[in-house]
């Protein structure tokens, strides 16, 4: 059954297109982040990532105001990001805050 309570998902900072599921999520169920809310498209396990809003393919998936991975596809809002849809970018990430090249 779809839910709408307040608190099911975290984002800390207002340039997050993603936010992280406190609890499983369900398609249908409601969440809101930052004032924009969004209804859940798909399952999303506890843990994971969750759309706030349209990500085109190959452009940053931003978690903490920090890109941590590219779009491999359109991802829609309310949809699960993870591994299957996002491109991960530690090194480049690790990279560019200490300054050293990738190995």
């Amino acid at each position: 059954m779809p839910s709408e309570r307040r608190g099911r998902v975290l984002a800390l900072d207002d340039l997050d297109n993603v936010a992280n599921a406190l609890e499983p999520l369900e398609a249908g169920d409601r969440i809101e982040a930052h004032g924009r809310q969004v209804t859940v498209k798909e399952p999303v396990p506890l843990g994971h990532k969750v759309a706030l809003g349209a990500i085109p393919a190959a452009s940053p998936v931003i978690k903490y105001g920090e890109p941590i991975g590219l779009a491999r596809c359109e991802i829609e809002a309310g949809c699960h990001v993870h591994t299957h849809n996002v491109e991960v970018l530690f090194d480049d990430w690790l990279a560019a805050r200490t300054g050293t090249a990738s190995p």
